[in-house]
């Protein structure tokens, strides 16, 4: 006799999780005049909201009494510390040390006994906030974040990602989880604290979602490119602001349509990128691999015609006079691996739901069906041939700058 079906037999669960947070643009966060960073922990004298401070401590070093003004600024405010700052070298170091780092924060987190009515601010580059994150996402289902991003690549991007990682297997990111912050302060006096050479890579972030999204931005930021290659503050800033923009308004309107177009609009010029930082152990910084990427899809879309020549030149030609390329002699042997480096296709692929978006044309994003693995091939070649010519060109940037 056949069992009678119930109504349990099965379930449906169903519902959506919306996500809202700032991002915050001003300078001098901690200085007397400035209420931002109070404001979004709530502090009114009488909450006392418990804050864990995480830094990266070349910032740290490098920003004159930064360490007194925080403790005036926590104290004027009725914030309390719950712990000693976690102070860490930064660096991609922190998402490839086996999670030490993220064992590390979370150990601070509990032995300040840190819970989800509480704060943690993380103040440094891309990969320490990615780090931070991973943990405190983990941590008691969850602490709120401040992300405070000190460089000119985590403020042009990361203050707005709602995604964080690691890299395991040797592959970038793997490691990966929907993380948004409780909000985001991007200070420019921390760009001070940064190298030359970081900071002009940095802008690499800003040209791929340019080239991705917006073909007007990434004309403009090719006629402001010496300004910004020579340091000009306003210049810096207008980029920063309208880079971290573009990516905010990807994330509202496409997350969550089908495709991972969001992820995949964000990854272009990526798959390359992340391919070479694990061929170079990671130890070529993401700025330089994203702008080789940057110029490999870009002569990808010109051979499959779906931008023109004069049209990819403008990529190159901006990445070469804002200092981007400047560590692309460090990155040309991996480029004679082009079977291996191929392999981020597939790493691609996996990490994100899809194959690479390529712009069709500038200044938009399209899917395609496949990759063509030979011509990709001969592209990087074919770059490789001429990173002794590039890197010449950045030599005379620099000499004149």
């Amino acid at each position: 006799m056949a069992r009678k079906k119930k109504e349990t037999d099965s379930l449906e669960v169903k519902f959506e999780l919306q996500s809202e947070y700032g991002v915050k643009f001003t300078r001098d966060m901690f200085g007397d005049e400035n209420g931002i960073l109070a404001e979004l922990l709530g502090a009114d004298g009488k909450a006392e909201p418990r804050v864990m401070l995480v830094a990266d401590r070349a910032v740290v070093e490098k920003t004159p009494e930064l360490g007194r003004k925080i403790g005036k600024y926590f104290k004027d405010h009725g914030i309390q510390l719950a712990s000693r700052p976690f102070v860490v070298n930064g660096g991609e170091i922190n998402k490839t040390n086996g999670m030490t780092t993220v064992r590390q924060v979370t150990e601070v987190a509990a032995d300040a006994a840190l819970c989800r009515d509480g704060f943690l601010v993380v103040m440094g580059g891309g990969a320490l906030i990615d780090a931070t994150c991973y943990a405190a996402a983990a941590f008691n289902r969850g602490l709120r974040t401040v992300r405070v991003p000190t460089t000119l690549l985590a403020q042009c991007s990361g203050a707005c990602y709602p995604f964080v990682g690691t890299n395991i297997l040797n592959r970038k990111d793997a490691n990966s989880i929907f993380a948004p912050p409780y909000a985001s302060i991007v200070d420019f006096d921390f760009l001070k604290s940064l190298p030359e050479g970081q900071r002009r890579e940095g802008v690499s972030e800003a040209v791929k979602i340019a080239a991705a999204a917006d073909a007007k931005f990434l004309a403009w930021i090719g006629k402001n490119a010496e300004k910004i290659a020579a340091g000009d503050e306003e210049a810096i800033e207008e980029t920063i602001r309208r880079s971290a923009a573009l990516h905010a308004s990807v994330i509202s309107k496409e997350m969550g349509r089908p495709g991972f177009y969001a992820e995949r609009i964000f990854e272009f010029g990526h798959w390359s990128a992340h391919r070479i930082e694990a061929l170079g152990r990671f130890r070529i910084p993401h700025a330089a691999a994203l702008a080789v990427g940057l110029c490999i899809d870009a002569a990808y879309a010109v051979a499959k015609k779906t931008v023109s020549e004069e049209d990819a030149d403008i990529v190159g030609e901006t990445l070469a006079k804002c200092g981007a390329l400047n560590d692309i002699e460090k990155i040309a042997p991996i480029l004679d691996r082009a079977d291996d480096l191929l392999r981020g296709i597939e790493e691609f692929r996996q990490h994100t739901g899809g194959l690479p978006l390529f712009p069709a044309p500038l200044g938009k994003a399209s899917d395609v069906e496949s990759v063509d693995a030979d011509k990709m091939k001969e592209i990087i070649l074919e770059l490789r041939k001429t990173c002794g010519e590039v890197a010449k060109i950045e030599a005379e940037n620099a000499a004149r700058a």
